[in-house]
């Protein structure tokens, strides 16, 4: 009887500590490709351009902070924000982007631009 009590309560712990983790964007991502729906989206633009150039992008999701850092051109820089989610939804900086993670993929879209990342 003791053991089985002992086990209930072994899984009632591991159900609480999986409920309270944090969200699957936890992480970080290197950004793979972008698709730009739309010509007047400059900042999609230029992230095509950085990718296609051999430049680099990640994001880092960590407790509520999103930290993105660009390589490109044979400089680096880096600028941190904070974010919620909301669902489906990311949200930061006043902008609004839908958002799927299936296995090591991050889909971030506009709905008319869509960015792909693998998680590194």
């Amino acid at each position: 009887m003791k053991k089985l009590s002992l086990v209930s309560l072994l899984l009632v712990l591991v159900l609480l500590l999986t409920a309270c983790g944090g969200s699957a964007i936890e992480g970080t991502w290197k950004l793979k490709n972008v698709t730009v729906g739309g010509s007047g989206d400059l900042f999609a633009q230029s992230l095509a351009a950085v990718s296609a150039e051999g430049g680099s992008l990640t994001l880092s999701f960590r407790g509520g902070t999103m930290t993105m850092a660009i390589d490109a051109q044979g400089k680096a820089d880096s600028n941190s924000t904070g974010y919620k989610i909301n669902g489906d939804k990311l949200e930061l900086e006043g902008t609004t982007l839908s958002f799927s993670v299936s296995g090591d993929a991050l889909t971030l879209t506009d709905g008319t631009t869509e960015m792909e990342f693998t998680r590194i």
